[in-house]
């Protein structure tokens, strides 16, 4: 991924939707889209790209798996995940390019093997769905106790995903860095989870996911934490992930208008109303602002 210096609508945005969360109502019959607002992100998404006539934004459509162990509730967060993704892709083809379990670090025999299926798998193949798994810490899925050379699940693990989502999110001393060494630092990680992870299968594709660095400081780190240094980050990610042919993920694309602390300054963009009322968004770094058209 090489992020320049333009306008939003020359980048192709890479958006996870996690997810459709029945569970948070514990309601199994409301319909997928009767439940969280996120759930709708994939139809969204499809719509800007039919009325933009190419494809803007590309979604990775989540299964929220860690939330909960009730079976019933993963077995419709599934449905639910798969429904979403039908639905935006009639809208407008390859809007929905993949479906990505969030294990957090529940991927262990016992809270995995019993639940995913080649049935599922199959699904995910007859739609042109590739499917993936998201790791919190890769550093666990790596662990020495593991015993890799042995381990069939783990190879089996790898053998079912197309891809394997390791969260790179920095370690907190890491926000205290010039982001350069912090990018350095990043690249270790990545290093030692894609040494291991191809000892148990050569083939497998990783990506860094939750990439993030704030614009603005909110305690110390004002040294560090602004607009320049968030767009060396950027740049220099960028740099690193297109030499290397790796797959990065922003955190967040938007700044979060209800987030809270430094949280809420995690975006490329950041929601900004003219004098009239109306809505846009403001590209941090050109400080170019930017008007839905109706």
């Amino acid at each position: 991924m090489k992020l320049k210096m333009e306008s939003p609508n020359s980048i192709m945005l890479k958006l996870m939707s996690y997810a459709c969360k029945n569970c948070i109502e514990r309601n199994l019959a409301r319909k997928w889209n009767e439940t969280r607002s996120v759930c709708l992100t994939a139809t969204a998404a499809a719509q800007i790209n039919r009325d933009a006539d190419r494809l803007v934004l590309n979604v990775s459509q989540g299964i929220d798996w860690y939330y909960s162990k009730d079976i019933q509730i993963r077995t419709k967060e599934v449905e639910n995940a798969f429904t979403s993704a039908k639905y935006a892709n009639e809208i407008y083809p390859g809007t929905v390019s993949s479906v990505v379990y969030n294990f957090g670090n529940e991927f262990n025999t016992s809270t995995t093997t019993h639940h995913l299926s080649e049935k599922i798998r199959q699904q995910a193949i007859n739609m042109g769905l590739r499917i993936g798994a998201e790791i919190l810490d890769c550093s666990d899925l790596i662990s020495s106790d593991l015993r890799w050379a042995e381990n069939t699940f783990l190879t089996w693990f790898l053998a079912y995903f197309d891809f394997v989502v390791c969260d790179a999110t920095a370690y907190r001393h890491e926000y205290y860095m010039d982001p350069f060494e912090a990018v350095n630092e990043m690249e270790k990680r990545f290093i030692q989870y894609s040494d291991k992870l191809r000892q148990a299968r050569p083939s497998v594709s990783i990506m860094l996911g939750g990439l993030v660095w704030y614009s603005k400081s909110v305690g110390n780190n004002k040294e560090f934490h602004n607009i320049e240094s968030m767009y060396k980050y950027w740049s220099t990610v960028g740099k690193w992930a297109q030499k290397n042919q790796v797959e990065v993920r922003m955190f967040e694309a938007f700044d979060e208008p209800v987030g809270k602390g430094i949280s809420a300054h995690a975006g490329w963009w950041q929601e900004a109303n003219d004098e009239n009322g109306n809505v846009g968004y403001t590209e941090k770094i050109l400080g170019k602002l930017f008007f839905n058209k109706t």
